[in-house]
């Protein structure tokens, strides 16, 4: 399921074609850089899909040694608009948690530096969101890491 270059690409389990409405997350590669894209329009809410495919994003990425950093990104519009209000009902709440909490702890245990870049409008609209990420990372082995909600 690997890519290189700069071919953008959607992801969905077990190799599946996945239709537009189902698809969330585009990833690009261009060693060493990698490219996590939300695309979830028009302001890009996290829903449960959409963090599974993060999940399956991050693992993949991981597992790869000609990718040192992974790099979020939203588009203009907005980075994200946080998580779905939706999926906080009783019978979601809990598998909405798991699965957000599953993304949180694969970026932070992440041996990859991890950051995220603001499109255009999304600079003002998505810091709310985006400073609620977890903070800027650099490998141990880089020795040092940014400050939270240093950017």
């Amino acid at each position: 399921m690997s890519t290189s270059g700069k071919e953008l690409r959607p992801l969905s389990g077990s190799d599946k074609l996945a239709t537009l409405s189902t698809v969330r997350v585009r990833l690009a590669v261009t060693p060493p850089v990698a490219r996590i894209r939300l695309i979830h329009p028009p302001l890009n809410v996290i829903d449960i899909p959409m963090m599974l495919e993060l999940q399956e994003a991050l693992a993949e990425l991981e597992a790869r040694l000609d990718v040192s950093t992974i790099l979020f990104e939203g588009d203009a519009r907005a980075f994200s608009a946080g998580v779905d209000v939706k999926a906080h009902v009783p019978e979601q709440v809990g598998k909405m948690l798991t699965s957000f909490h599953g993304v949180i702890r694969a970026i932070v245990a992440s041996r990859k530096i991890t950051t995220a870049t603001l499109l255009g409008d999304s600079r003002r609209s998505s810091w709310a969101a985006i400073r609620r990420w977890p903070p800027l990372r650099f490998p141990r082995w880089l020795g040092r890491s940014a400050p939270a909600n240093s950017f």
